[in-house]
């Protein structure tokens, strides 16, 4: 008796270990696969805030270095949010970070002794389409603006953002590679823990598929969370975000969880026919 409740316990844990472990290689992907990150940021450039925020960047060098009134800079704002609103910027927006993410991904893998830099996004291309249009709408606001312009970027992550999360993601990587380890170790002591009268290739698999459904529900879960959170200024790109990274935490724990229940129906036909008598 004691010997079925040590495996049953055993069962949980491993249960618990493959629930966590499909989380923590979710969050690994969206930080690493250059598509998932690129997904990620693009979604959170359709926010109004954040497109405010790119606009104002694109527009701050130019009205300083000109000293512009006041109603030309609301001029230059306007348009620069109608710019970073259209699918172009979409485009460009996505094609930068792609070329932003790799760099990024070595500097979170690098040593902690190395010196974190900020990573930028360069405007320069929407800033001459910025001024080509206003020199078409506004040509008196045209004259004022020149040929050359100064260098505009919006910060993506600061060097100080950069420095904390380098330890959250040695943390991820670590847990992500002793996770599956700890979740097989604890899965084999439950399989020989158990009587030998229900040591069957059924249960390993069977705890598979029960822990990834858990995850799967965990997945089902982020978006009600994400919207009972959010505030309604970012109402949109939380949405955005947690449908995101649900889909993908829902994908590897469905995959997960049909090859458990693949192997569960696999060996109970097998059983069967072992057990059916021979005519």
């Amino acid at each position: 008796m004691s010997r079925r409740i040590g495996s049953v316990l055993l069962a949980i844990v491993t249960t618990v270990l493959v629930m966590l472990s499909l989380i923590v290689n979710w969050a690994y992907t969206e930080v690493f696969t250059t598509s998932r990150f690129v997904k990620t940021a693009s979604v959170a450039a359709q926010q109004p805030q954040v497109q405010s925020e790119i606009a104002e960047a694109m527009i701050t060098p130019i009205a300083e270095e000109r000293n512009l009134p006041v109603v030309f800079q609301l001029i230059l704002q306007s348009a620069a949010e109608r710019i970073v609103a259209s699918p172009a910027f979409q485009t460009f927006w996505s094609d930068a970070i792609r070329g932003i993410h790799q760099p990024l991904v070595q500097e979170l893998r690098s040593d902690a002794s190395t010196a974190a830099t900020s990573h930028r996004v360069d405007l320069r291309p929407m800033v001459t389409q910025l001024v080509s249009d206003i020199r078409e709408e506004n040509p008196r606001l045209g004259l004022l603006l020149a040929d050359e312009y100064p260098q505009a970027e919006f910060e993506l992550l600061s060097a100080e953002d950069l420095e904390s999360a380098r330890s959250t993601v040695s943390t991820i990587t670590l847990i992500r590679t002793l996770l599956p380890i700890a979740a097989l170790v604890f899965l084999v002591l439950s399989y020989f823990t158990a009587p030998s009268s229900v040591r069957t290739v059924r249960r390993p698999a069977l705890l598979l598929a029960v822990g990834s459904g858990l995850a799967l529900f965990v997945s089902l879960l982020v978006s009600p969370i994400a919207s009972g959170l959010s505030s309604d200024s970012n109402t949109e790109i939380s949405q955005a975000i947690a449908s995101s990274i649900a889909t993908s935490l829902r994908t590897q724990s469905l995959i997960v969880m049909l090859v458990g229940i693949s192997v569960v129906g696999g060996a109970t036909l097998l059983q069967r026919r072992q057990q059916s008598p021979t005519p």
